[in-house]
């Protein structure tokens, strides 16, 4: 059956970000959750969840994830393609409650110390004392 334009159109189009922060949130969370297994299957998570992709994304995102340091893969006999969180991914996690949440928080932590370093300061690193206000000025004429 081919797909015609107008079911095209109703498709939601997703970006290969959003596709990477949404798995990531599933993958932590399935390990976080599942905490007192010692590894799960990579496969077996993004199976359970109905998590269809192709298999060169799927190697990427195992590459970010084995690589981010909140992940790590399991070595030993029968332990191929597992996955177990580390003590920083366990933190994350604990802190957190998910890759979006921590993201969220990075990118307001960023936004206030752009703003930290725009305002002007004294020598002190004494932001400057707050304008008078019309009146005030007025009144000491």
């Amino acid at each position: 059956m081919k797909k015609t334009q107008t079911d095209n159109a109703h498709q939601p189009t997703i970006t290969r970000e959003d596709m990477d922060r949404l798995l990531f949130d599933l993958i932590l969370s399935e390990l976080y959750e599942n905490s007192d297994i010692n590894a799960i299957s990579y496969d077996e998570i993004l199976k359970k969840h109905q998590v269809e992709i192709p298999d060169k994304e799927k190697e990427r995102i195992w590459d970010i994830l084995v690589n981010s340091m909140w992940v790590s893969p399991v070595v030993g006999f029968g332990q191929s393609g597992k996955l177990e969180l580390t003590s920083q991914g366990y933190q994350l996690m604990t802190q957190f409650g998910s890759y979006s949440n921590y993201l969220a928080s990075m990118q307001v932590n960023a936004v206030q110390a752009k703003a930290q370093i725009d305002t002007p300061h004294d020598q002190k690193g004494n932001p400057p004392p707050a304008a008078e206000s019309s009146a005030a000025k007025k009144k000491d004429k």
